[in-house]
């Protein structure tokens, strides 16, 4: 499993929102690629020899629209 990836994720919540609607390729504890495409994201990690690269599309961080009473 992936566990270092997703404890990345975890420990780096700020970076990772700085990223909203990106795509990120984590190798272990570092932060490989990032970019607007799943394809981009891919090539640059294996580029970087990263035989399979744990990719991640960061969610949008959604607008809410409040409507009170």
């Amino acid at each position: 499993m992936r566990e270092k990836e997703i404890q990345w994720l975890r420990d780096h919540q700020d970076q990772v929102e700085r990223l909203q609607g990106k795509w990120i390729a984590v190798e272990g504890d570092i932060l490989i690629a990032e970019g607007d495409t799943f394809n981009a994201v891919y090539e640059t990690a294996k580029e970087n020899g990263v035989e399979i690269p744990f990719l991640f599309l960061v969610p949008p961080k959604e607008d809410v629209v409040f409507v009170g009473f």
